[in-house]
């Protein structure tokens, strides 16, 4: 069993605070959501969350270039939305400064979320959880500003670490979906266009992930990726990797299959939702600014998508998805694989600031996530199973007739007569104590009992049977 948060966040903004802040609570038993309990609360208003943030994305980028200037990034920087850099934002940033950066977001969302109208329902929250249980935190909002912070930085998430955060619309539909239980996962793996990134080296963790039925379609044109999606033996993973960004505040985004062709969700629609309907449980876009393509997908009801929330540079993404596949694989559950992989990503922070931060599950919360079970994994075959049935009768025959002989031969030898003996004389010192056997009858015979018999009735030194027949 796992438990279910829901933050609804609806009908407000951080410039006004959130009057009608609910959080529900469920139990998920067996792919059913059992509803608990429900609170209610507000959150104040804070704008200074949002201008706070404006400035860390900014930094983010201008510190990534300033370290890192031949880095290669998996976006595409033709934007609808242009980030407006102010003079007092471009300075010589350090790392140092950076990171001061960082624990101030950190310390100001946990300010948020401890204010005096909100903390009584995370008090209750945490009185219905335990922290060894797997936990879905779900922050149901549809503001990009709120979609868009770190919300894995709440305190809450140190204190329950089986707890894994997720983003999900208000609104949403379940979805019916066709079952293929006991089958190899099929993936379809679009590997758009590679400009200045590696995208091998996606299509290699790919190639060798066991149990899996990978289709690769590299630098697709529009009419092929359609095609794919159409398929009707369906499929259960949609793995997008190459250049993506969001446009319109995170309301579209947009992936470029190829060097020259890009192309909206709803460009895509149909095919996507052919796919859905036959069975696709988990979109992964391992490429830059995916909230945008998050939001599109929603309106489609796809079960599970992991996208990365902001500019991702080329070597973070190829170690998330290796992490996310290897957990994954593991058959750990769909959701700590992703924490998991998220985690092993602030290895890489070194090099890398505020890698850990990226990824961020979007969902269906009707709709249970993919499992990669054993049931699903090819089994080894032994040489016995690729025999056919007449073939293997007689081996067994034979097998089983060597062996009794080769036991009966060894009793009419007397190998085994030492081993049989001490066998029995143990069986016999272990028997417990049954007590007098009324069954017994002892006769002693004297050297007088034989002399009183007549010496035709005396055979030897012993009775005969006459005599003996009398007692």
């Amino acid at each position: 069993m796992s438990k279910i948060v829901v933050l609804n966040l609806s009908g407000g903004n951080l410039q006004q605070g959130f009057e009608n802040a609910m959080a529900q609570i469920y139990e998920c038993q067996k792919d059913v959501n059992i509803f608990l309990i429900q609170f209610t609360g507000s959150l104040p208003p804070a704008p200074e969350l949002n201008e706070l943030y404006r400035r860390w994305q900014i930094l983010y980028n201008l510190l990534y270039d300033s370290l890192i200037p031949d880095l290669n990034w998996r976006q595409e920087w033709e934007s609808d939305v242009e980030i407006e850099i102010e003079s007092e934002d471009i300075t010589n940033i350090s790392s140092i400064e950076f990171n001061k950066l960082c624990e101030e977001l950190k310390n100001q969302i946990n300010i948020w979320l401890n204010s005096e109208t909100f903390v009584n329902i995370e008090h209750k929250i945490r009185t219905k959880l335990n922290p060894r249980e797997e936990i879905q935190v779900i922050i149901q909002s549809d503001l990009d500003e709120l979609r868009r912070l770190p919300w894995n930085l709440w305190d809450f998430f140190d204190d329950y670490p089986y707890a894994v955060l997720c983003l999900s619309m208000p609104e949403f539909e379940r979805i019916e979906t066709i079952s293929k239980d006991n089958h190899p996962i099929r993936i379809l793996a679009i590997l758009g266009n590679s400009e200045n990134i590696d995208i091998q080296t996606d299509k290699r963790i790919l190639e060798n992930l066991p149990g899996a039925e990978t289709t690769f379609l590299v630098e697709p044109q529009r009419q092929e990726l359609d095609l794919m999606l159409w398929d009707r033996k369906g499929w259960d993973i949609l793995c997008f990797a190459g250049h993506s960004s969001s446009q319109l505040n995170g309301e579209s985004g947009r992936i470029y299959i190829n060097d020259h062709d890009s192309l909206t969700i709803e460009q895509l629609k149909n095919g996507l939702r052919a796919a859905i309907s036959r069975g696709l449980r988990l979109a992964i876009f391992n490429s830059c600014d995916g909230l945008g393509l998050a939001t599109q997908l929603t309106s489609l009801n796809i079960p599970q998508m992991i996208v990365m929330r902001e500019p991702v540079p080329d070597l973070v993404a190829q170690k998330f998805l290796k992490f996310f596949l290897e957990a994954f694989w593991e058959s750990k559950s769909f959701y700590l694989a992703v924490r998991e992989a998220g985690e092993r990503l602030q290895g890489l922070e070194a090099e890398f600031p505020c890698a850990s931060w990226l990824p961020v599950i979007c969902q269906n919360p009707t709709v249970a996530p993919l499992g990669w079970s054993n049931s699903t994994k090819k089994p080894k075959k032994s040489n016995y199973a690729r025999l056919s049935p007449n073939k293997i009768l007689p081996v067994i025959f034979s097998m089983s007739f060597a062996i009794a002989t080769a036991i009966s031969g060894a009793r009419y030898l007397g190998l085994l007569q030492n081993w049989e003996l001490a066998a029995f004389d143990y069986m016999i010192v272990k028997r417990p104590d049954e007590g007098k056997d009324q069954r017994i009858l002892i006769v002693e015979i004297t050297e007088a009992d034989v002399q009183s018999q007549s010496a035709e009735q005396r055979r030897g030194a012993s009775l005969s049977d006459g005599a003996l027949a009398q007692w």
